[in-house]
This record gives structure tokens, C-alpha cells and sequence, in this order.
């Protein structure tokens, strides 16, 4: 089975992440320093709750 994230639109991958509160701590310091203006955290994962996918927009 294959698995497939479908990408938010205008918003480019950066990373993944084991834990959901991994990825929330990077999304909020890279909005926070000014790299990117909106992030997401998305279950990169067809096993619910593997790992997490950061999205951004950046500015």
C-alpha cells in the first residue's frame, strides 16, 4: 500500500517528524523567527500516528 500526502496548497514540505508535538514546536519557532508565515503539521503517515509531516509558506 502505497501512501501519498496530498500537499496544502501554496505550502512547501520541510521535514518529518516522529511526534506531533515535535513538528508543532517547529512550526510555531520558525513563525515565531520569521522564516515562514503559516505552517501545518499533517499525519505524513498511513499508519495514523507514525510520523508528521511540517508544511510552510514562507515569505
Amino acid at each position: 500500500m502505497t501512501h501519498t500526502t496530498k500537499a496544502p496548497a501554496d505550502y512547501e514540505f520541510v521535514t518529518y517528524y516522529y511526534w506531533l508535538e515535535d513538528c508543532r514546536q517547529a512550526g510555531y519557532q520558525g513563525q515565531r523567527d520569521g522564516v515562514w508565515t503559516k505552517w501545518k503539521c499533517i499525519d505524513g503517515s498511513w499508519i495514523p500516528g507514525d510520523d508528521y509531516e511540517l508544511w510552510v509558506v514562507y515569505k
